[in-house]
């Protein structure tokens, strides 16, 4: 497959005409103003027989419908940003694979969390989990409209290096918004298998010293930002519930990502998987140093 076009550095949007991939297009938009870069939409549409048959679409109908998508999204996010850099591409080829391919170079990529698009049976939001899970950069994952200016980032922290990662894209994140972070750890973890939900599980607790020690962490790296108030909260919970909760008053959630993982850890899920559909904001998953 072709490498997307995607300029180095830009905010790519992955758009398949609902209403959710517009959520994304005006995200990403307000993203690539604050990062003062460029915006790059993308439209992938996997051409399979049975697609083809059941929708008696030829791969040029499917390539004009993808630019008519792409142009519109062009027009609204012109119209709304003016003077933003816009490019668009339309690819015959599977969504997430784009997407990932064009996370190489990208400062993030932005999808919406589930939508079908103007072309039957092509689900972008359907590649939203694989997409967090593979990518080369951050992902963002849009369920709802934005809005609620000045509420916090909330960010995912624990002792694992990703949790670096998500911290550093919080605090960046949070300096151009002018927002507050909260950091949120969890001193629980996921039951085990076959174990009855609301009862303790002492195995896996983490001691009031590790508690002491994170919070010093994150304040020593919050220090490198200090525009930004930074709070720390530890609470007694599964990662998932808990972050949930705080997801709320979010104007964005950021979590770690272990990276690259296989397809059958994909479904069974992880904190990230288990926040990208149930969030009460925007998702950022991210893996590895974050690109500022």
């Amino acid at each position: 497959m072709t490498a997307p076009t995607a300029p180095f550095g830009g905010v790519v949007v992955g758009v398949d005409g609902s209403s959710r991939a517009g959520l994304a297009v005006d995200w990403g938009a307000a993203e690539a103003v604050r990062r003062g870069t460029s915006l790059h939409l993308v439209h992938a549409f996997e051409m399979v027989d049975s697609l083809v048959a059941n929708d008696l679409m030829s791969p040029a109908e499917a390539r004009a419908t993808g630019q008519q998508i792409c142009a519109a999204a062009e027009r609204h996010a012109r119209g709304t940003h003016p003077g933003l850099a816009v490019t668009s591409e339309v690819r015959l080829a599977r969504p997430a694979a784009t997407l990932v391919e064009a996370s190489r170079h990208a400062a993030l990529v932005v999808v919406g969390a589930r939508g079908r698009g103007a072309v039957r049976g092509q689900l972008l939001g359907s590649t939203s989990r694989h997409l967090a899970a593979r990518a080369h950069g951050p992902v963002v994952v849009i369920r709802h409209p934005t809005g609620g200016a000045g509420r916090p980032v909330v960010v995912g922290v624990d002792r694992a290096p990703r949790s670096t990662a998500a911290l550093t894209f919080a605090l960046d994140d949070a300096t151009r918004r002018g927002v507050a972070v909260r950091a949120v750890h969890s001193t629980r973890r996921e039951l085990p298998g076959g174990a009855r939900p609301g009862r303790p599980w002492p195995l896996g607790l983490v001691t009031e010293h590790e508690v002491n020690h994170l919070a010093r962490a994150v304040m020593e790296l919050a220090a490198q930002f200090p525009a930004v108030d930074v709070d720390f909260h530890a609470v007694h919970d599964r990662p998932v519930d808990a972050l949930l909760r705080y997801s709320a008053g979010a104007g964005l959630l950021v979590v770690g990502s272990r990276g690259l993982a296989p397809l059958a850890s994909v479904l069974r899920g992880s904190v990230s998987q288990g926040l990208i559909g149930r969030a009460h904001c925007a998702v950022a998953v991210v893996r590895g140093p974050p690109r500022v």
